[in-house]
């Protein structure tokens, strides 16, 4: 029972004990809540924009690294003719776009030949990046016909055979007549022997590659191959290849080797390109994406070829590689016998 000196009024009723937030503790919480969310925001694009720029420039350096490993294993070849030490020929063809195996044969002497810059390209190029240098080699195919994976014998292609048949220690032998034979495939005309001048067993015969190397207008680092029937399809190598640079290295001493009295010439005269035993190169490589900007005016040098820009202008990331090419086939030849 309860007494009437009791004061019920003391406890509070179901409706008080349940009651919210007022108006202000619900702004507070609400503008706390929005700090803590803008600050993760702020976190989070912070992460992601330094993240971005990480990659891109990471890409930026492993794409140049790429192209150089690419162009160092390709360009290093070129003047290579297997067991042909000394090409026949004169020296003095220089048309890189020719399909006549007779321009072809009496120009296996100039393994090498570059456009410098702005100067006007072969012909048959055709979709060349402006002011960028551009280069053609000469060389076989590291591999012979019947070899694995070396593709078949067509008549699309001129093909070299070396003789090695000198009938050395050997008796009742007739030696090759010829010492090397260049001719287009399926002509028949590959009939030299090895060493041990048995006709069951001919020379090798390797593939005549004429290759040129340059950025096209997209910015990527291409090959393309001409045939006996005319320039093939353009073969994608590297991307984000903004400007390529070539230096030639002339034996001007003839030693085979390249010293510090040789020089290195963007533009080799005429007659020294058969004297050229390799290259430097420069490379200028950018990101994909358009996410750097520079605080002052910019400036990439590439053997005096020169890429500006201005501050605060959004633009690429870039990055300059270079190395120097020696041609392994061309070095070995000149130098002097042992």
């Amino acid at each position: 029972m309860t007494s009437r000196f009791e004061r019920p009024d003391r406890f509070p009723s179901p409706r008080t004990a349940q009651a919210g937030l007022t108006l202000v503790e619900l702004m507070v919480t609400l503008v706390i809540g929005m700090i803590v969310v803008g600050a993760m925001s702020a976190l989070f694009i912070g992460s992601t924009t330094t993240r971005r720029e990480v990659d891109s420039a990471a890409d930026t350096i492993e794409n140049g690294r790429y192209t150089i490993d690419v162009l160092t294993r390709e360009l290093s070849l070129a003047g290579y003719y297997g067991t042909l030490r000394s090409p026949s020929g004169n020296d003095t063809t220089k048309i890189p776009c020719s399909t006549s195996v007779a321009d072809w044969k009496n120009s296996l002497g100039i393994y090498v030949m570059g456009w410098n810059d702005d100067a006007g390209s072969p012909a048959c190029l055709t979709d060349r990046k402006a002011n960028t240098d551009a280069i053609f080699i000469q060389r076989v195919s590291t591999c012979s016909l019947g070899e694995a994976d070396c593709g078949a014998e067509t008549a699309a292609d001129a093909y070299v055979q070396a003789s090695e048949c000198t009938c050395v220690g050997l008796s009742s032998c007739t030696a090759d007549t010829t010492s090397d034979v260049i001719d287009k495939g399926t002509s028949g005309s590959f009939t030299l022997r090895t060493k041990k001048c048995d006709s069951t067993k001919p020379a090798q015969v390797r593939r005549i590659i004429r290759r040129f190397y340059y950025v096209n207008s997209n910015d990527v680092l291409v090959s393309r191959d001409v045939s006996l029937t005319g320039i093939r399809d353009p073969v994608p190598l590297a991307e984000n290849v903004e400007q390529l640079q070539f230096s030639y290295a002339v034996d001007a001493n003839g030693n085979g080797s390249i010293e510090d009295t040789d020089t290195f010439k963007a533009s080799p005269a005429a007659g020294e390109w058969a004297s050229v035993l390799g290259v430097r190169v420069w490379i200028l490589t950018r990101s994909n994406t358009q996410d750097d900007k520079p605080t002052s005016d910019w400036v990439f040098d590439l053997d005096g070829y020169q890429v500006k820009g201005k501050a605060n202008d959004k633009t690429y990331r870039r990055r300059i590689s270079t190395t120097y090419i020696p041609f392994n086939g061309p070095t070995w030849r000149a130098l002097p016998p042992a």
